[in-house]
């Protein structure tokens, strides 16, 4: 499948065409938008889980994690502000809060796993 990109220049709106029998948009992202800063680089096309957070397992002294996006941070403990669950990477490294992985979804093309990893 080829996909086209395009750019609105007046909007800073980019959008993703992939061609189908008929073209359909895909994603509108604003490009602008603070939350994006190059996590395509380690994010675009992964694999990512649904669960509660959990300390990072290679390093226990690490308390909690945040938002690769919009920096909310996540903890086990239930503190104000704080969150228990979101979108992981496999390895449980890279956290997306629920907002950010509905506004980015198509975008940056995840793919739900179950818990043994193979994607549902």
């Amino acid at each position: 499948m080829r996909r086209r990109h395009g750019y609105f220049r007046t909007t800073g709106w980019i959008f993703e065409l992939q061609e189908h029998k008929a073209d359909t948009a895909v994603a509108m992202v604003d490009l602008t938008d603070w939350r994006l800063r190059g996590q395509e680089r380690y994010l675009k096309g992964v694999s990512l889980l649904r669960q509660a957070y959990q300390r990072y397992a290679p390093n226990p002294s690490w308390d909690h994690d945040h938002c690769a996006f919009c920096h909310t941070k996540f903890m086990v403990e239930d503190l104000p502000g704080v969150l228990h669950e979101g979108y992981c990477t496999l390895d449980q490294h890279r956290w997306i809060c629920t907002t950010c992985f509905d506004d980015f979804r198509e975008y940056f093309d995840w793919k739900l796993a179950d818990t043994s990893g193979v994607v549902v």
